[in-house]
């Protein structure tokens, strides 16, 4: 065995270990594996990071924006609804729709990009169907994995596979030439799992110790990200709307609220107008928010910790 062979599996081990037992990020220990190649000579520095320029890589970093979408539009929360009112709180039904829902987003994006979108959703269906989440979570998780294999870009996998193919034989793979094979595993995977679903973990999460909405502000510092603004009595732009004032598109901010006197706005729309002596309760990054109190524009601006209280937990 040469002096690469050995460096080459020695590395390859410690990265196993590494991504094992989590000692250290994945991407920081992979960059530092690539250094290693490079210092030792197994690799040339030509080559260490023409993977970057892969077709696979534009098209998995591209389904991370097909995910937004998913989730900006509402879409998977449009099904989770549907879900729920046709499903009518039978275990069976519900388990077999949270898998093949979970299956056909996964089929357009990552399935870590899936699992982050349906967890949300697949809580709130077993809560509105009175399902213990444990009973879905599981067939959620596999069909996440299941749905990844329908199409080209649905798993890493297969974008490699087919970015292989394009370099052996000059021929793209289409984007359903893994489907009838995958959709076959879906549907015996989803049926074992209906048919598995009473051996399901059953777990009564009401009996879990429940967090109060005070710990969970101090936990997340809420308060600290709201602040109350003052608009100025002497103020002459009084009747600029919110989207002329553009504190929350160059900011990146939200408006909550606006109090003028004892009516109280919200939600505020971008037409809304802003009068002297208005409060304006605005929500975003600490490191934004003191941006917004060094504007001119305000008589004063403060770290709401009663808006919090009041309006944003009732």
């Amino acid at each position: 065995m040469s002096g690469s062979e050995f460096i080459l599996l020695i590395t390859l081990a410690i990265l196993i270990v590494v991504f094992i037992t989590n000692l250290a990020p994945p991407d920081l220990a992979a960059a530092i594996a690539v250094a290693v190649f490079i210092l030792s000579g197994v690799m040339p520095s030509s080559l260490a990071f023409s993977g970057f320029s892969s077709p696979a890589i534009i098209t998995i970093i591209s389904t991370f924006f097909i995910g937004q979408a998913l989730k900006n539009t509402g879409l998977a929360g449009k099904l989770a609804s549907f879900i729920q009112k046709k499903t009518k709180g039978n275990t069976t039904s519900t388990i077999a729709a949270v898998t093949l829902l979970s299956a056909f987003i996964s089929a357009f994006m990552s399935n870590i990009a899936t699992a982050a979108i349906m967890l949300p959703i697949t809580i709130n269906i077993a809560s509105a169907v009175r399902i213990a989440p444990s009973k879905l979570l599981i067939p959620m998780a596999f069909g996440t994995i299941m749905g990844g294999m329908l199409t080209l870009i649905g798993t890493s996998t297969n974008i490699i596979m087919g970015s292989v193919v394009l370099k052996l034989t000059g021929e793209n793979l289409g984007f359903f030439a893994f489907f009838p094979a995958a959709a076959a595993i879906l549907t015996a995977g989803t049926v074992l799992l209906c048919f598995l679903g009473k051996l399901l973990p059953d777990k009564d999460i009401t009996k879990a110790p429940q967090i109060s909405r005070k710990d969970l502000v101090s936990f997340y510092r809420l308060s600290e990200r709201i602040i109350t603004l003052k608009v100025p009595k002497k103020w002459e732009g009084g009747g600029i709307t919110v989207d002329q004032l553009s504190i929350a598109s160059l900011l990146k901010c939200q408006i909550l609220s606006i109090l003028r006197g004892k009516e109280h706005i919200s939600p505020v729309g971008p037409k809304e107008k802003i009068y002297p002596n208005d409060l304006i309760t605005v929500r975003g990054k600490l490191s934004r928010l003191k941006q917004v109190t060094k504007l001119k524009f305000f008589a004063s601006a403060q770290l709401d910790t009663e808006f919090l209280k009041k309006h944003s937990l009732s």
